[in-house]
């Protein structure tokens, strides 16, 4: 692992009105990008309809969380980077030397099994098997969820004519599905996910300019 992994950086502290906080990172090359701040404009917006969707669909009941309200918020990175920061995390915990979308890291073990879970489905790679030098970059607060990195590099070349900022959000709400241990193993399972999504696009879609 090169010293990429050492640039990665909080855009924003969580909010600790939320039970559920959203940390946004990326790479000094992307600190300026149009995206990476568009999703600063809209992070609280992103943190309360998370909380609401996540509510609303149950998903805490795939693997028991528990959300005592006084207590810390839990917190779910959202990494931002490029193909060949992608491509090395996807090689070293995967084995798979080639770029791709989106990439979790559950924290909790048993965020890796969700209720479609098939045995031919590849297990997600935990939070404590990222690269060392990604591992110390990230800064966790109350309870860590996970994290889920999303490359700006593929989505630009394969959102098609979507908006750029969609298929991101698209892509960062996918991953988030699997850290919280909802997988698409099965044919139910792969349409659960499809309207999961849908729904929270619907919900976000007032925020949408």
């Amino acid at each position: 692992m090169n010293n990429d992994f050492q640039r990665y950086f909080p855009t924003e502290e969580p909010s600790k009105v939320n039970a559920v906080s959203i940390v946004l990172y990326a790479p000094t090359e992307l600190k300026t990008h149009p995206l990476l701040e568009k999703f600063k404009a809209v992070h609280l917006h992103l943190e309360n309809i998370l909380l609401d969707w996540i509510h609303a669909h149950e998903l805490w009941a795939v693997h028991g969380f528990q959300f005592p309200p006084n207590q810390e918020p839990w917190s779910l990175d959202w990494l931002f980077c490029d193909n060949p920061t992608i491509q090395a995390v996807n090689l070293d915990v995967r084995g798979k030397d080639a770029p791709t979308d989106v990439l979790s890291f559950p924290t909790l073990e048993n965020a890796s099994l969700g209720d479609d879970h098939a045995e031919d489905e590849p297990m997600f790679p935990l939070q404590s098997e990222l690269p060392d030098a990604l591992k110390k970059a990230l800064t966790q607060h109350g309870g860590h969820l996970g994290t889920v990195m999303v490359s700006v590099d593929y989505a630009e070349t394969h959102r098609g004519e979507e908006a750029l900022f969609n298929y991101v959000l698209e892509r960062f709400v996918h991953g988030s599905l699997h850290v919280l241990g909802v997988h698409h193993a099965t044919h139910e399972g792969y349409e659960r996910v499809l309207a999961l999504q849908a729904d929270f696009k619907q919900r976000f879609r007032p925020f949408l300019k």
